[in-house]
């Protein structure tokens, strides 16, 4: 990240329901349309969180039917947090590709991403995604 002075940082939490893929749409969509982003930062970015984010429904079994995404911006980069506070991983390794169907996301994201990181929390999971910006 560059100088302190130019970071800008935005919380929101997006709860589970029935219309949560169009609510994490939204969410990405009204905060990336404020950053100025080239238009293909913004779509791969897009992208990325909405497999994140969908994992996170899917998978966490979070007790609160919730994710936290923290997003940090600046000249350079932008990173992006999604964290639930579910079951985690069990000691699982992440998987990748396990249907002809689904399981590729991970593999789509680490390919969109710069930087992807996934921590083990108590409780929960947070993956942190890290997109260098085009032209910075």
């Amino acid at each position: 990240m560059s100088d302190a002075s130019t970071t800008q940082r935005t919380q929101r939490e997006i709860y589970f329901s029935d219309h949560f893929e169009e609510d994490v749409r939204h969410c990405f969509s009204s905060i990336l349309a404020k950053t100025g982003l080239h238009r293909d930062d913004n779509r791969e970015l897009m992208f990325a969180l909405q497999e994140v984010a969908l994992n996170a429904w899917e998978h966490s079994k979070s007790r609160d039917n919730k994710i936290t995404l923290n997003f940090t911006f600046s000249a350079d980069e932008i990173q992006v947090e999604v964290r639930d506070r579910g079951r985690g991983l069990k000691d699982q390794k992440p998987k990748e590709n396990t249907s002809p169907y689904r399981g590729s996301g991970l593999k789509i994201v680490r390919a969109l991403s710069d930087k992807l990181i996934i921590k083990e929390q108590n409780p929960g999971l947070t993956v942190l995604i890290t997109k260098k910006l085009k032209g910075a």
